[in-house]
């Protein structure tokens, strides 16, 4: 990737977590929407083709992250329907070059991953805005599933950035796993470090993600 709009990633990415444990929330928007087009950039001027659903991806992950910021149940829904565009453009992205089932470990994780989706979702239902429990866990399954393709492509290609690409896709999963008790639990400090925690697991999945495309 290019070091130069990587390195000004690194820097706002370093700053927002900042923002985050200081519970500093306009920190934390002034920040937020400048992430994800830096990466972008930087996956774009990596000089290496480019992958044309990653690229939309991350866009999809910024529009997500832009109508997050403001409050309220309309404004998530938007962001939820942002993210889960994403999270199918990565599964299509995953596809290229690694068509077909090597085994059956990625069906098994999808179905291990969506048992885990459905526990998180019905840990906090009970702060979940009304009408969203389902397309919420939803969400939290299809993340699973881009998982379960991120598993096929590294099982199928192997190599260094199918690994940085699974890991990535893990970390992801793990940062909305920690975002639902953190917006929904009546214990908001149920998650330690709480925003902090969901934006590192977050930002860092994504750049591993991009990286291994990058290689």
């Amino acid at each position: 990737m290019s070091k130069a709009f990587f390195a000004l990633f690194c820097a706002l990415s370093a700053a927002h977590l900042v923002f985050s444990l200081m519970k500093n929330k306009k920190g934390r928007a002034y920040t937020k929407p400048f992430l994800v087009p830096l990466l972008l950039i930087s996956y774009l001027t990596c000089g290496r083709a480019v992958s044309l659903p990653l690229a939309l991806a991350l866009s999809a992950c910024w529009l997500g992250d832009v109508l997050l910021i403001p409050k309220g149940k309309l404004w998530f829904a938007l962001g939820g329907i942002a993210f889960a565009a994403a999270h199918v453009l990565l599964i299509t992205a995953f596809q290229d070059g690694a068509k077909g089932s090597v085994s059956a470990l990625p069906i098994i994780e999808a179905v291990f991953l969506g048992g885990i989706a459905l526990l998180v979702t019905l840990s906090v239902k009970d702060g979940i805005p009304e009408g969203l429990l389902f397309p919420i866990g939803a969400y939290l399954a299809l993340n699973g599933v881009m998982n379960a393709f991120a598993l096929n492509r590294y099982l199928t290609l192997g190599g260094r950035g199918a690994l940085l690409v699974l890991i990535g896709a893990a970390l992801f999963f793990l940062s909305d796993c920690l975002l639902f008790p953190v917006r929904f639990h009546k214990n908001r400090s149920l998650v330690p470090g709480g925003h902090f925690s969901v934006m590192l697991g977050y930002l860092a999945g994504l750049s591993l993600i991009t990286a291994g495309f990058a290689l």
